[in-house]
This record gives structure tokens, sequence and C-alpha cells, in this order.
């Protein structure tokens, strides 16, 4: 449940009953990983992990019923916030995007909050905006910074993260542009 949820921590029922069942798990098993993440951090699980490497061999931690172990070491060592550089087109601008856990396969959650892409900021340290919107917001700036009174306002609508607002808000720093970021799935808008 907890790597279904948004949460970036372990919820306190999750972390009480693994604390309450760790002296009584034992060897290299992913419910002995568990439990000693909750129970003693993750520097004790480092120490699991070698142990059973060690004993187990590779294999061993590669099964199918360690999933649950990486992606929670994923989602608690993850990065919540990323900085982020842009270069294209021309100047380079680099800012802070916050992001949404790591993507799970098998997770409708992750699906329907694209968490790909996140994992693809976290890895490229780029964001996700378009190129057609950064050529198409460069040329309507461009063309229009002569004759237009108001500060010009952009919608990024289906914005997941924010990404494109966030490249328009850095590229045209000094307040002469609005942007609305209007995205459906309430993980991605609390992101942003």
């Amino acid at each position: 449940e907890w790597l279904e949820s948004d949460a970036w921590q372990m919820p306190p029922q999750l972390l009480a009953t693994a604390a309450s069942i760790a002296p009584s798990v034992k060897g290299c098993t992913a419910e002995a990983a568990m439990a000693t993440i909750a129970a003693k951090g993750l520097q004790s699980v480092a120490q699991l992990v070698r142990r059973c490497y060690a004993a187990e061999g590779a294999h061993h931690l590669l099964h199918r019923s360690w999933s649950a172990v990486w992606q929670g070491l994923d989602r608690l060592i993850g990065q919540q916030v990323v900085v982020v550089t842009e270069g294209d087109p021309p100047p380079a601008m680099t800012f802070y995007m916050a992001v949404l856990p790591p993507h799970i396969r098998a997770s409708r959650e992750s699906r329907d909050s694209f968490r790909f892409v996140a994992d693809y900021i976290r890895a490229s340290r780029r964001p996700h905006c378009h190129p057609v919107f950064r050529e198409l917001a460069d040329h309507v700036m461009g063309s229009t910074r002569y004759f237009v009174k108001r500060r010009p306002v952009v919608f990024d609508v289906g914005a997941h993260l924010g990404d494109c607002c966030f490249w328009a808000a850095t590229r045209w720093r000094g307040g002469r542009l609005h942007c609305h970021a209007f995205d459906c799935n309430s993980a991605a808008v609390a992101a942003i």
C-alpha cells in the first residue's frame, strides 16, 4: 500500500508493524530486509544485503520476492527535488523541480501519474518540456515584446510537473510572463 501511495516516507503503521516483527525475522529474506529498514534504518539494511549477497549470491537478491525491498529503498533514497538544466534554445537555464516518487511498473497509481517522467527528470537532470513548446514560446515572446503592454499568459495544459512553466518562468525572469499549469492528476498537481 505504501508503494502505491505518493508518500515518500514509510507510514507510522508500517514502521510499527515492521519494528515489532524485526526481532523474530531472521535470515536472508525480503521480510528481514523490510523489518530491518523499519527498525534500524538504511545503514543496517545495507549490511544485511552485503551478508545475503555473500551467503546466497546475487540471484537470491534479484528474486521477485525482493522487488518490494528494492522499490522501497528507491523511494526512501530518491530525490524529491531535482536541479534541472535546459539550454535549448540557448542560453542554458537552471531551476529546481519537485518530482514524484519513483515509478513502479505494476502500480496503477504510478502509471496514472506518469511517474516514469519523474524518473527521466531525476536521471537526466533535464525538464520534460517538449521542444515544440519551447520553440513556439520563444517565437511568441520574441515577436510580442515590442507591442504587448501587459505580461503574456502561458497555459500549460497537461503540465504533469509543470516543466514547461518552470522553463518559461526561468527563461523570462523579471515578471514578463504569467504561467498557469493544469493537470488532471492530483499527485502531479500537488508536486507542482
